[in-house]
């Protein structure tokens, strides 16, 4: 979970969606295992968009401090309470391939009244990011594929409010690993296979992947988010024909 974020399960053959909707792809790995799943555009960019764009008093407090400005933000939306109060994000900034709209698709900040704060809007660019997330692990579960954690790296994997956020919305823990760089030592891993130097890599990365924090889902977060969720897919329906039309 970096500029960027993906959702991925292995599997032991290729597979494509049932319904026909090409809603995720299937990356070959190695013999015998291949990656079903999907990346979306926008996770940490909305959150260093607000960084960069609103975020003045945490970059000024990080710069004498030496606090992490991300942390701070974080911080602010622990603030607000899951679902932000009703708002609901879109967060495609960077437009999306997941779903499908292309450089179409924008950001929408929906549902804002008087009485929502900063907390509530940093709050629902977090939450959006894994409501839009969700539209994957759905797609997945749809066609049969079902996983019972997730495991998380890169930056977005740091904050420990994120990986909660996540795991309510997927309804599954998350672990995440922040040692080191957990995609490096992965490619080195199919490497060493490839060289024949190891035969098992799902024994390797067992061994070496240590989870550095593990959240397991709030089930009261979980209902606030299945009713988010909801809301959200209806509010994507109502907008999609729009991005195209009014795109400038």
């Amino acid at each position: 979970m970096s500029t960027s974020t993906m959702l991925r399960v292995a599997h032991s053959e290729p597979l494509v969606d049932r319904f026909d909707e090409m809603r995720f792809q299937t990356y070959y790995l190695f013999d015998g295992v291949w990656l079903p799943g999907g990346a979306v555009n926008s996770a940490g960019v909305v959150l260093r968009w607000f960084r960069d764009n609103m975020g003045q008093v945490e970059r000024m407090i990080a710069r004498t401090t030496g606090l992490d400005p991300y942390d701070l933000l974080a911080r602010e939306a622990e603030a607000a309470p899951p679902g932000s109060g009703g708002l609901l994000f879109l967060p495609y900034i960077s437009g999306e391939r997941f779903p499908t709209f292309g450089n179409y698709a924008t950001g929408v900040l929906f549902g804002l009244k008087e009485h929502h704060t900063r907390s509530h809007v940093v709050r629902s660019f977090m939450e959006g990011v894994m409501l839009n997330l969700r539209l994957v692990a759905e797609a997945l579960r749809e066609n049969g594929l079902q996983f019972s954690e997730v495991r998380v790296t890169g930056g977005g994997a740091r904050s420990r409010l994120w990986l909660q956020i996540m795991a309510d919305v997927l309804e599954v823990p998350a672990k995440a690993s922040v040692k080191g760089d957990a995609a490096l030592w992965g490619t080195s891993l199919l490497a060493l296979k490839a060289t024949g130097s190891i035969s098992d890599v799902a024994r390797a990365a067992e061994e070496k992947f240590t989870p550095d924090l593990e959240v397991k889902p709030d089930e009261e977060n979980t209902a606030v988010y299945r009713e988010a969720f909801r809301k959200f897919e209806k509010l994507l329906s109502a907008v999609k024909p729009l991005f195209r039309e009014l795109s400038a």
